[in-house]
């Protein structure tokens, strides 16, 4: 705590927000994670689930000029730009419009493998993968055992040769 300190949130989800508060594009709803708490029932812990729900009022309602170019995949190595058509778009930008959040809500019907969100299957979404493994980002651990290494990339290139249906 500094005193005096202050911060200014625009296109965030702050549980109880009110507009008399500020900041453009704000909710003061319950973003409507997954399962905030997990299975062990403790918020704040490795179990915790923080995905957005199906419905979720951060859905497609963040605005798209305040990412970064540089910011192509969320962090489960979704494209940024994932529309759920779902959800009506209220937030700011071409569609389709990015959530609110670090995480993109991913339609069931979306494809693993298809990583920049263009309906492809292609050499792209391996460049894709490629990129967020060289950064390390935790999104490219494909088989899930929290180590990044050759079986992420094989894992990956397996799923990529079978396609999406």
């Amino acid at each position: 705590d500094t005193p005096g300190a202050s911060f200014d949130a625009t296109f965030s989800d702050l549980q109880g927000w009110t507009p008399d508060l500020g900041g453009d594009g704000n909710l003061g709803d319950d973003p409507d994670f997954v399962d905030p708490a997990g299975a062990d029932g403790l918020p704040g812990t490795i179990d915790d689930d923080l995905h957005l729900a199906r419905f979720s009022p951060c859905i497609d309602a963040g605005n798209n000029l305040l990412v970064p170019e540089d910011i192509r995949f969320d962090l489960d190595l979704d494209p940024r730009f994932l529309d759920d058509p779902e959800v009506d778009d209220t937030g700011v930008g071409t569609p389709p419009v990015t959530d609110i959040g670090a995480d993109e809500r991913r339609p069931e019907a979306a494809c693993a493998v298809d990583l920049n969100g263009d309906g492809l299957v292609d050499v792209f979404d391996i460049l894709e993968f490629l990129e967020a493994f060289e950064k390390q980002n935790p999104a490219a651990d494909w088989n899930g055992d929290t180590v990044l290494d050759i079986f992420d990339v094989t894992a990956f290139l397996g799923d990529f040769t079978v396609g999406c249906t």
